[in-house]
């Protein structure tokens, strides 16, 4: 008898063993697919139409330093449209970005109405074809390509509406990865520790999302406060504001995660006979150690 027992002893431990290896390997998937996830969401978010555009607009208008272009050559484009035939289309001296407009659109409005036309079709032209029409633009020139400004300045060309499509794709694919591997933990783990295990995971995941996104709107929000230069300002400030999407998106998800956790911890303790652990994961979150 006693042989027996050291046998199924031995088998107990061997069991276990796999069990505890397989929560580890399947959390660590998790894990790296939730951190994918969330990177193919926050390009997801920010390349959307709406959003992008009005981010397109705030850029293009402090990269050409529009007001003073236009204070420079509103004038002139008025008078050749005055002097041009209708339906001819014309173009705004020194604008980097290729927005043909008719002679009707140019005399329909004031200077402040022709401004907000041009960066809207301007931020079309940016929003389906990126940002390489600005290459040539002064005010692009002068930013830094590894400075903060520099950073933003770059990144607007992941605002597009091929970058949106393909990441709509991406996050689907990842969304759909994240379950199955958070259904096999849940599978592999016991009792209340498959909500635990799963709601550990996505806090450990999320946290640096929302950390990172903090972290780079204070240094976005430092350098706005420290630089004089008009172009680069602009450009911080719109990092920051779009630095908002992870940290929001971070918070959210991790107020998920300490929920499952919480759920899980209460419930070991209301129903300690039937919580379970996380194949030898911590006793507070362990049915038989509740208590």
């Amino acid at each position: 008898m006693s042989h027996h027992y050291v046998v199924q002893g031995r088998r107990d431990e061997g069991a276990a063993a796999w069990r505890n290896g397989g929560t580890w390997g399947t959390g660590l998937l998790l894990f790296a697919a939730l951190a994918a996830l969330f990177l193919s969401l926050q390009i997801f978010q920010a390349s959307a139409e709406g959003p992008a555009k009005r981010t397109h607009e705030r850029a293009i208008a402090a990269l050409t330093e529009i007001d003073t272009l236009l204070a420079r050559n509103y004038g002139d484009l008025r008078e050749r449209a005055e002097a041009s035939q209708p339906g001819e289309t014309l173009l705004l001296r020194d604008y980097p970005v290729e927005v043909p407009l008719t002679r009707e659109e140019v005399l329909a409005g004031d200077e402040a109405a022709f401004r907000e036309l041009l960066l809207t079709r301007s931020a079309d032209v940016m929003y389906a074809d990126g940002t390489s029409a600005l290459r040539d633009s002064e005010g692009a020139d002068s930013v830094g390509r590894f400075t903060a400004a520099g950073v933003v300045d770059r990144s607007l060309d992941l605002l597009r509406k091929d970058v949106h499509d393909l990441t709509r794709v991406t996050t689907f694919v990842l969304g759909a990865i994240c379950i199955f591997l958070a259904v096999t933990l849940a599978t592999v783990t016991r009792g209340f520790g498959r909500l635990g295990s799963v709601g550990i995971v996505l806090l450990l995941a999320s946290l640096p999302l929302a950390l990172g996104g903090l972290a780079v709107r204070l240094t976005m929000r430092a350098g706005t406060d420290g630089d004089t230069e008009y172009v680069g300002g602009e450009l911080l400030d719109i990092g920051a504001t779009m630095a908002l999407i992870p940290i929001r998106n971070g918070l959210a998800f991790a107020t998920l995660g300490g929920a499952f956790v919480l759920i899980a911890l209460v419930l070991g303790r209301v129903a300690p006979g039937r919580g379970a652990s996380y194949g030898e994961a911590p006793a507070s979150l362990d049915g038989r150690g509740a208590g």
